[in-house]
This record gives structure tokens, C-alpha cells and sequence, in this order.
């Protein structure tokens, strides 16, 4: 272990006991001094299940803290001895079922496959119930002894910090508190939120399942989820890099100052989109033809989409909603 991972393990300044068979769970805290903290920082986050919350604020130091939830995350499966999430499967076919018969055409070929992947499917978690099942019988007449600390790991060198919890049994709430002018980048599939506050760095979060929220942030913003909104308010907009919102399933609800000079790339394939700026739309929506005489083919497909400027245009900033709407508003 380097000196810097020694000085960490000596920050440690609460670690959860365990004391009987229950007990509230308490944080885990670790302060992590920066090796220059004249210098920005870069915090990345890595976790699988819980809430993040990163703010900014006037220390030099990063200060961690983790907090396991007291109920254990549902929709989880025991995989080489570990619970990890797993998401919804399709209905499970009949054990009697047989396979489809043989054909060439296309459809045909796809159901096999289909068929394949669901009856390895459904094997998989028969010997899965069965493991189970002899877990618990192993421990017939026991009592459980929780183990309530969160496996958080905070790692630093050269102002780099890195912070992750690999546990899977149970969702966990990470607090971290950063130096203002540091960049942040966060990932993780996670079941609730991420939110990052008072930044004013580089930031860039990837969410899996659950809701973004940016709040007072100066720097460039890189933001995505497959399954949430995202809520970003910026103290000001960066001139130089191009900044992006996109979310598959949720809205997207962006604050500007309102003299931000912005070329807005919008995209909304369900939804619409909603602003108290003043727009001038600067291009109409791709049109992409595709025609051959070799393929027989042809076709045409417009986007639902526009390209707007405010304030006479700039950084280029990208917010697309596959199913969605998209707000751009006014700073008060």
C-alpha cells in the first residue's frame, strides 16, 4: 500500500460495529486528503445500487460517507454466491413445452432462438431455487448476524480520487462532499438517485435506473439515464465544450441564465418541447433517404427534431427525449 492509501485507512473516522443482533445502521466515513489541494480534484464514483449525492462546498478535503439501507434491495438473485439485481424476466415457458419446428423463413429462426434463450432461462433459476433451498437448510436454527458496513473503498493519488462500494446484497446512500471546484463523474445503476450540487468542474454522470438532478453547477455537463428525468439548473454555461442530456424513458428540464448563448440540438420521439426563450430555429429536422437499385428499396425518414438557437447561438448543447418531454427555461 502506498503512503497516500495509508493516510486514507488512517481517515477512517467511523466504521459500524456490529453489537447483538440488531442495530441501526450508521454511516461509514472516510476523509480523504488530496495530495495538492491548491489543485482541483477528480472524483468517480462507482457503485451498483442506492443514491449518490455529491455537493460542493469551501474545504480541501473529500469526506465520504455510505450508509447501508436497512431493507435489503427486492428483484435481486444469488449468482456464485452473490445477490446482485436482476430485471424483470418474461413469462417462463411450460416445463413440458417442446421447441418449435424447424423452418427457414426469418421469424421462424428468431423464435428458436428466442425459445433457446428462455429455456436456458429457466434452467438457470430451477438450479438457482435449488441452491437456495440447501442455503437454507444449512442454516436451519440459526440466528442472522448482520453485517451493516458498507465494503466502501476511497482510493487517492494525485488529487484522483476514487470511490466504490462493491457490495450487492443491499442498496447504499453515498454522501460526498468535495472541494467546489472539482470535476465529478459518477456511474451507476443505481435504484435511486443521483444528484450533484455546487459544482464547479467538469461534470459527467451515467444513471442506469433513476432520476438526475444537477443543481448549480458551472461546468461542462454530460448527463444520461435510461430510466428517469433529468433536472439540471447551470450558473452559467461553459463556451468551449459541448454539453449533452439524454434520457430514453423521462423529461428533460434544463435551466439556463438568461443570457446563455446556446445552440440547442433537440430530439423528442414521444414527446414535445416547452421554453420561455425566445428561439430562432436554425435548421430543419435530417431527412435521411436510403434507395437502391441493387436492394429494390426506398426510403425516407425525417427526425422529430430541431436545432434552436438562444441568444444568437454558441456552444453547441444536445437534450434528446426518446419518451419525454424536453423544458428549457429561464433563470429567475
Amino acid at each position: 500500500m502506498n503512503r497516500k492509501g495509508l493516510g486514507i485507512g488512517a481517515a477512517l473516522l467511523a466504521f459500524t460495529a456490529v453489537a447483538g443482533f440488531a442495530q441501526q445502521a450508521q454511516p461509514d466515513r472516510i476523509v480523504v486528503p488530496l495530495t495538492d489541494p491548491a489543485k482541483p480534484a477528480l472524483i468517480q464514483v462507482e457503485f451498483l445500487m442506492g443514491s449518490v449525492k455529491v455537493t460542493g462546498y469551501e474545504g480541501k478535503e473529500v469526506i465520504v460517507e455510505a450508509t447501508v439501507r436497512e431493507k435489503a434491495v427486492t428483484g435481486e438473485r444469488r449468482v456464485r454466491g452473490q445477490m446482485i439485481p436482476v430485471p424483470p424476466e418474461p413469462p417462463e415457458p411450460p416445463v413440458e413445452a417442446t421447441p418449435p419446428p424447424a423452418r427457414e423463413d426469418r421469424l421462424a429462426r428468431q423464435i428458436e432462438r428466442e425459445y433457446a434463450v428462455v429455456a436456458g432461462r429457466h434452467a438457470g433459476q430451477e438450479q438457482e431455487e435449488e441452491e437456495e433451498k440447501a442455503r437454507q437448510q444449512k442454516a436451519a436454527g440459526l440466528k442472522k448476524v448482520p453485517l451493516s458496513s458498507s465494503g466502501l473503498t476511497v482510493e487517492e493519488e494525485n488529487n484522483r480520487v476514487s470511490v466504490q462500494i462493491e457490495a450487492f446484497r443491499r442498496a447504499y446512500d453515498l454522501v460526498i462532499k468535495v472541494p467546489a471546484g472539482s470535476s465529478v463523474k459518477v456511474e451507476s445503476a443505481a435504484t435511486g438517485g443521483i444528484r450533484v450540487e455546487n459544482i464547479g468542474g467538469e461534470v459527467e454522470v451515467e444513471n442506469m435506473n433513476g432520476p438526475i438532478v444537477l443543481n448549480n453547477v458551472s461546468g461542462t455537463v454530460l448527463a444520461s439515464t435510461a430510466n428517469g428525468d433529468i433536472e439540471a439548473v447551470l450558473a452559467r454555461v461553459a463556451p468551449d465544450k459541448p454539453m449533452s442530456f439524454a434520457t430514453f424513458n423521462g423529461d428533460i428540464d434544463l435551466t439556463l441564465p438568461p443570457d446563455a448563448k446556446v445552440t440547442l440540438g433537440l430530439k423528442s420521439y414521444e414527446g414535445d418541447v416547452y421554453s420561455d426563450f425566445d428561439m430562432t430555429i436554425k435548421s430543419s429536422p435530417e431527412r435521411i433517404e436510403e434507395s437502391g437499385r441493387s436492394t429494390g428499396r426506398f426510403r425516407v425518414s425525417i427526425e422529430r427534431a430541431a436545432v434552436a438557437a438562444l441568444n444568437g447561438g454558441g456552444v453547441e448543447m444536445k437534450l434528446e427525449a426518446a419518451n419525454g418531454d424536453i423544458y428549457v427555461r429561464q433563470k429567475k
